[in-house]
């Protein structure tokens, strides 16, 4: 059961980028702004992730690991909501930014955090990588790479019928 929860923390961060890509169009018109300034609403998401991610892991083992990490759920849950409820632009584009902190600490705490609660003479079992699973883990592979369409397919569903937020 604790294997799964890494899984499930990732798609949510996963998913929330995809959807961002989607909505850039119906941002510009409800913002009125240009499409380059639209754009910062992913690149803030993703320069966050991608520049925070290493030191967040430090810091996790500096200050413990499910501390953290549980800021992190937080964070990105609180930042989620701020990014639904986002006025003007520069709010949302600092919300997400917000939410890409929260995303680079779910995402490199939660495989370390496994990895700290596994016993160390049974390394394997979490990471499913006996020899007999193998087929397994390429159907989870294709299966993860659909996941990143069929999000972008519901949230362009989403934008059509509700409000951009969503």
């Amino acid at each position: 059961m604790g294997a799964r929860r890494p899984v499930t923390i990732d798609v949510a961060v996963l998913a929330r980028h995809s959807i961002a890509n989607v909505a850039l169009p119906t941002l510009a018109q409800a913002f009125t702004a240009s499409f380059q300034a639209v754009q910062w609403i992913v690149l803030a998401y993703l320069l966050a992730i991608t520049t925070l991610i290493v030191s967040v892991g430090r810091l996790g083992d500096i200050t413990g690991r499910r501390r953290l990490l549980l800021a992190g759920i937080i964070l990105f849950t609180a930042a989620s909501t701020l990014c639904g409820f986002a006025p003007a632009l520069w709010l949302l584009i600092a919300a997400r930014a917000a939410q890409g902190l929260g995303a680079a600490i779910m995402m490199a705490l939660t495989m370390a955090l496994v990895g700290e609660t596994v016993p160390k003479e049974k390394p394997v079992a979490p990471w499913g990588c006996s020899e007999r699973c193998r087929d397994w883990h390429r159907a989870r592979s294709f299966a993860w790479r659909r996941s990143d369409l069929r999000t972008r397919v519901a949230g362009h569903l989403l934008r059509q019928r509700y409000h951009w937020a969503f």
